[in-house]
């Protein structure tokens, strides 16, 4: 339901907070990292030595990755707080690629020159705007995830159909995931 979302993504930035508690960098946050326990809880997982694959396969981080470190190289907190706003546009997407129209090698410079996923039509412009806030160009602009969860919290308790509605109606389509985009070749 739209209200599970809202609290699984509240979850993920409460658990994002702690780990920026304890000067921890992901570097790689995006839904394939985050794995559900009992009753539906999300776990953070993908960071340090559990990242290393055993298949032929491995994962591309490009679409979830901050502006900065195209630029600079440079992965800071908020740089995890980028790609925050990148999961949460995938889950509420119910699981749609990142920039599903553009081949991973592009990704950089469309992103530095201002590319940013696009809104969706069941998505409210309040659920919108804490997904922009976390790709401002600028880094103290970019929220804490303490501020995250506080922004998230209060909207578990309201009515979502202006925030997050997957009512359906003609002609009605989900974001296509793609998980051939989300792997190096």
């Amino acid at each position: 339901s739209e209200i599970k979302l809202l609290q699984i993504a509240t979850a993920i930035s409460s658990g994002m907070e702690f780990l920026c508690s304890k000067k921890i960098l992901h570097k790689r946050l995006c839904c394939r990292n985050i794995q559900m326990g009992d009753g539906m809880t999300p776990k953070i997982s993908g960071f340090g030595l559990s990242h290393i694959y055993s298949n032929d396969e491995k994962p591309d981080y490009t679409r979830w990755t901050a502006l900065e470190m195209f630029k600079q190289n440079n992965y800071v907190v908020k740089s995890d707080v980028w790609s925050f706003g990148c999961l949460f546009w995938e889950i509420l997407a119910l699981g749609g690629t990142l920039y599903n129209h553009v081949a991973s090698k592009d990704v950089p410079a469309r992103v530095i020159k201002g590319l940013r996923p696009t809104q969706l039509s069941y998505i409210g412009d309040e659920l919108y705007q804490i997904c922009l806030h976390c790709w401002q160009l600028d880094l103290d602009e970019r929220p804490t995830f303490q501020l995250i969860r506080d922004s998230l919290e209060p909207l578990i308790h309201q009515n979502t159909s202006g925030l997050l509605s997957f009512v359906h109606f003609n002609g009605f389509d989900y974001e296509t995931h793609c998980p051939e985009m989300e792997i190096i070749t």
